[in-house]
């Protein structure tokens, strides 16, 4: 009886701790959205930029066209981080749902020791 009950506890404790683990990649998924949000926003932004640059290019040719290149590779390497973040967000969503699915399984089998226990 006291396996049973131990094992109950370990259950209810593994529990706590997947739910805590699913609600910080949570959180986590809403920071790296927010991050990725703010990134979409700074390309666009660049995008802009780049093309108002482009449009004033004229007797400052030089020092404008090294304007425009740096603001270009500043918007490559958004780009990169952006896409960098939702590699990471995709796997994050995966842990949580990988997690969710361990809840459920240690759920039925917290109903079965449950079961087992009262009868």
């Amino acid at each position: 009886m006291k396996y049973v009950a131990d094992k109950t506890n370990y259950q209810a404790a593994r529990n706590h701790t997947l739910e805590t683990e699913k609600q910080k990649m949570e959180w986590k998924v809403k920071g790296v959205m927010k991050h990725n949000t703010q990134q979409t926003f700074r390309i666009h932004t660049l995008e802009k930029e780049v093309q108002k640059l482009g449009e004033k290019i004229s007797a400052d040719q030089q020092p404008m066209e090294t304007k425009q290149k740096e603001v270009s590779q500043e918007k490559d390497d958004l780009a990169k981080m952006n896409l960098s973040c939702e590699t990471e967000l995709k796997q994050v969503e995966a842990k949580i749902k990988q997690v969710e699915k361990e809840n459920e399984d240690l759920a039925k089998k917290n109903k079965s020791w449950e079961t087992d226990v009262n009868s």
